[in-house]
């Protein structure tokens, strides 16, 4: 019980510190920034993610925490934040390819990338330049 207990406490402080370092403009999980993304005619990213994965938290951390990654999703994507612990729908939604899952749509909904798992941002940020 208590090495659950520490090993509980150790990935709420990954979390803690990888949400500390992003500079995402993360929305929450809904239908707005999907309208959002639609009306300005940026394409929509979606990082679904749970709070127990550690991966989700690397991913948190190392790429969205890069700025780089991060000023080219806040300059041309509305990004959205899926956790899928309080969403069930983004579960169902993502769960093909787990987590951490990511997905990028046009601004018309069509999907354009999907990745599942820890993607670096060596490997990302030429997604996110195609994209835009």
């Amino acid at each position: 019980m208590r090495k659950t207990a520490t090993c509980l406490l150790l990935g709420l402080l990954w979390a803690v510190q990888g949400l500390a370092q992003s500079t995402v403009a993360w929305r929450e999980w809904g239908q707005g920034p999907f309208a959002e993304g639609k009306r300005l005619g940026r394409p929509v990213l979606v990082d679904a993610e749970a709070t127990w994965c550690h991966w989700c938290h690397v991913m948190e951390a190392r790429t969205y925490g890069d700025p780089e990654v991060a000023g080219l999703i806040n300059g041309a994507f509305v990004a959205i934040k899926a956790d899928i612990d309080r969403h069930p729908d983004a579960q169902e939604l993502y769960s093909d390819i787990g987590w951490p899952g990511t997905t990028i749509y046009a601004p018309d909904g069509r999907v354009l990338w999907r990745r599942r798992g820890y993607v670096p941002k060596e490997d990302f940020l030429p997604v996110l330049r195609r994209v835009v």
